[in-house]
């Protein structure tokens, strides 16, 4: 009988072999233990065992794979439709940022104001990244709450990250009231416009107003 195979007499890269084992002589497994990320390979050199007739072995082929045990880092998630209303509520978006090409991504987003979720996922295929067309109507008005986790192609994922926007999709009431007697001689009449909420988004102008017979001004 020649010289047995070992795992010392492997050509290892960016590994260690160790448990070579077989049953036959024929066919042997080996464990390699990767020393870092990055391609980790295995070969066997000539001469590195024998037959029964000693004749040594011819160098085998190269075996190589790529090894990735670090988890996607350094992306972030931002609502891009902030804030969340009943105009754009079925269509909102976020986008990512320097996020791992090739990740799979998978968000959640809920509601502080109630129950229920949104969910969905993709696959990141530029670093910065939007993702749009999300119907989040069903949700309760509140907080949104975004959650967004990466896994790599080798399937390491990284902690979710997250970011909030709020969502007020209520209508706010109007109520317009004059003290002017009926029938009256005042010109100008005066009427009052009060809304049930703030009104701090599009100004109103006295353009916009609904007048029959007369015109609006000084609003």
């Amino acid at each position: 009988t020649g010289a047995a195979l070992t795992a010392g007499a492997l050509t290892v890269t960016n590994g260690t072999a160790a448990n070579l084992t077989t049953a036959d002589a024929i066919t042997y497994t080996v464990e390699v233990t990767p020393a870092a990320d990055g391609p980790v390979s295995l070969e066997v050199p000539a001469d590195a065992a024998q037959s029964a007739a000693f004749n040594p072995n011819a160098a085998s082929n190269l075996a190589s794979v790529t090894h990735d045990a670090t988890a996607p880092a350094g992306h972030g998630v931002a609502w891009t439709t902030d804030p969340v209303n009943a105009g754009n509520m079925m269509a909102a978006g976020f986008g990512l940022s320097a996020a791992e090409v090739g990740a799979a991504y998978g968000y959640t987003i809920t509601s502080d104001g109630g129950a229920g979720s949104v969910t969905g996922a993709g696959t990141v295929a530029s670093a910065d990244q939007a993702v749009a067309g999300i119907d989040v109507a069903a949700l309760p008005d509140g907080t949104l709450t975004l959650a967004l986790t990466l896994t790599d192609p080798a399937g390491n994922a990284a902690p979710a990250v997250s970011d909030t926007v709020a969502k007020d999709t209520a209508l706010p009431g109007a109520t317009v009231a004059t003290a002017a007697a009926d029938p009256t001689n005042a010109s100008p009449i005066v009427f009052s416009i009060v809304f049930s909420e703030p009104m701090t988004g599009a100004a109103l102008t006295a353009g916009v107003l609904t007048v029959t017979n007369g015109t609006a001004a000084n609003l």
